[in-house]
């Protein structure tokens, strides 16, 4: 994993940060260029091991870019970004391979997160595989980390709340990004000592941002598969004690299709969170229930709409009429609403627009490690201070 450089090729900076933040999440070293000129520069200073290009520049087109490679002998890996339809793309592509260049793909504009992280996951894999032993020393050695995403809210401007997702730090193969290693999770029967991981570092970070000023809640993801253990709120409950979090900062998703196995128990346990004081949001909504009869009859206090929605919204009317009436059966629920996949400003507005609560997404920001959140919710406050004071003065 050492030397992952990604060099990106676009002439749009939104773009750019947005495969960069992608990108470093995923271990790469990144740079970023604008014009054709500046990418042949950068390209033999920054040796990068992939570029991701776009066809169509305000100084020439990514074939004439693909022949200065070629001419360079170029070794790296190449992903190809266009808003042309996907025949060009396609045409653009053999021809880079034709001149014995690496062409790994394409992704059509606008481009979606979920494409774009499976398409940069696959370079950074080894050919060494990681196995369900590895995965249990890992968690008691806690190399399984957790990252934070913020969660905006949208009537006052303020992140009031962090969504935990889990991390392996590999010693070998590096950062490793969930699907690397929670199916293998599954298998081998370490859901429950993982959530339990994630759990404590939830409270740690809770704490330590207190200590810094920060009232922030964290949301933590149980699996399906432990809403069967009739125990599950006491122990969550005695980390939080442990730490001394109060329960309420701590925000419980479960998954639509976590309460279909066995509603009865999963209404015991979802219950019993409540009383104890959690709040639980259902994740993914729109994803797996066969039917509406347990949203209603669950204990849920929020509802997350899942990103395939809210990242359709740019592409369908259909997927905006989704998402509004999502909202507003929710709101008629007394549920409060997340959106999460949010990666434009034309989403975000929207959501605000319909009376969505919360969202969450690269837009605002990518998921950070806990040394970085006090220091990026300081540079929000900050801005929000100096926007103040300008229309003020």
């Amino acid at each position: 994993m050492i030397g992952k450089r990604l060099l990106v090729v676009d002439d749009e900076i939104d773009i750019c940060d947005f495969v960069a933040a992608v990108a470093e999440d995923l271990g790469f070293e990144t740079a970023q260029v604008t014009t054709h000129e500046e990418a042949k520069h950068r390209y033999k200073e920054f040796e990068p091991t992939l570029i991701v290009m776009d066809l169509a520049m305000p100084d020439g087109d990514g074939i004439e870019l693909l022949r200065f490679l070629n001419a360079e002998r170029n070794q790296s890996k190449i992903l190809l970004i266009s808003g042309f339809d996907k025949k060009v793309l396609s045409t653009a592509m053999q021809l880079g391979k034709e001149q014995g260049l690496d062409m790994i793909g394409t992704l059509q504009k606008p481009i979606l997160i979920d494409d774009l992280e499976a398409m940069l996951s696959v370079q950074t894999e080894s050919t060494t595989e990681v196995t369900a032993d590895d995965l249990a020393k890992a968690i008691e050695d806690e190399q399984l980390m957790a990252y934070f995403q913020p969660k905006l809210n949208l009537s006052t401007g303020i992140i009031e709340e962090l969504e935990a997702l889990v991390r392996w730090e590999h010693p070998v193969l590096g950062f490793l990004l969930p699907d690397k290693f929670l199916p293998m999770a599954q298998e081998a029967g370490l859901w429950s000592p993982l959530t339990h991981l994630m759990v404590k570092h939830a409270c740690k970070q809770i704490r330590e941002w207190e200590s810094q000023g920060f009232e922030i809640s964290v949301a933590v993801n149980i699996p399906p598969q432990m809403l069967t253990n009739l125990s599950l709120p006491d122990e969550i409950a005695a980390f939080t004690k442990e730490y001394g979090v109060a329960n309420d900062r701590l925000v419980i998703e479960i998954t639509e299709s976590g309460v279909m196995e066995d509603p009865t128990v999963a209404m015991d346990i979802l219950t019993r969170f409540r009383l104890k004081g959690f709040r639980l949001s259902v994740d993914d909504f729109g994803t797996g229930f066969s039917s509406l009869n347990h949203l209603y009859r669950m204990p849920f206090s929020e509802l997350k709409i899942d990103r395939s929605f809210v990242m359709g919204m740019r592409r369908a009317a259909e997927a905006r009429i989704i998402v509004q009436a999502t909202t507003e059966m929710a709101h008629r629920l007394e549920l409060t609403v997340c959106a999460e996949g949010v990666e434009d400003k034309e989403a975000l507005d929207f959501l605000a627009s319909i009376g969505c609560e919360k969202a969450q997404g690269y837009y605002i920001s990518k998921p950070l490690p806990g040394h970085e959140v006090a220091g990026f919710l300081e540079n929000r406050r900050d801005g929000d201070k100096r926007e103040q004071e300008e229309e003020a003065g």
